[in-house]
């Protein structure tokens, strides 16, 4: 089933624009020169570089990363690797290739909703399977498992291959004489198609949320929300 773009609407990012976002920090930037001025006056300039810096970085870190990238990673941290799981049963595998990323990749990731997916799986009482910081082997080895017939995988990547450290790209060429699977979604960047398959393609399986394109986490986000609403 190839679904339409309307799940698009469950949710907008609330970040303002770029163009917004710049004349805010110079407007704080102005008020921050105003403010240590006003301290030099009263004899207190030597406030004035740690409360810059300390303003600075909180509100680096709120653009970048924010509370939801801390509850998903707290959360990813301290859940079970396996829910539902009865032997001989067919499950749902979600794999996080979150391992040893560079700077500001794991923004992408953590706050993509992940654990809106996880939380509609295990509320459906679906048998899951958790694969966290993906590597090589754990990836290749749930893919070939016959039992898995469903697959989600979160990370960064191209159409072709899922990046399982800093700049190294798994090809899923690699992988392609694995077991059937009924459904694959690489809810990664899927751009550079030219240089190979999806996972999905390769191995004849269903791929609703299907694109050729770089995803934003906005994109990300309303694929999980589709599938918890649906």
């Amino acid at each position: 089933m190839r679904l339409s773009k309307e799940y698009q609407v469950l949710y907008k990012h609330p970040r303002i624009n770029g163009l917004a976002t710049y004349l805010i920090i110079y407007l704080l930037s102005l008020l921050a020169i105003c403010f240590i001025f006003i301290l030099e006056h009263l004899d207190l300039s030597w406030m004035g570089a740690p409360i810059m810096l300390i303003s600075g970085i909180t509100i680096f870190y709120s653009y970048t990363h924010g509370y939801w990238h801390d509850i998903t990673r707290y959360y990813l941290e301290h859940i079970p690797t396996e829910f539902n799981l009865r032997e001989g049963c067919n499950y749902t595998g979600v794999v996080i290739a979150d391992n040893n990323l560079c700077f500001g990749k794991y923004f992408h990731i953590y706050n993509g909703g992940v654990l809106l997916l996880i939380e509609h799986l295990r509320n459906k009482a679906i048998p899951i399977k958790i694969i966290k910081k993906a590597t090589k082997e754990s990836l290749c080895s749930i893919v070939d498992d016959p039992l898995c017939n469903e697959l989600f995988i979160f990370g960064h990547g191209r159409k072709w291959g899922l990046k399982i450290i800093k700049n190294e790209i798994l090809p899923y060429s690699t992988i392609a004489d694995a077991n059937h699977k009924c459904r694959i979604e690489q809810l990664h960047c899927n751009n550079g198609a030219k240089k190979g398959k999806s996972l999905a393609e390769l191995l004849g399986a269903e791929e609703r949320y299907k694109t050729d394109k770089q995803r934003t986490v906005e994109e990300v986000i309303n694929c999980c929300l589709y599938e918890f609403f649906s």
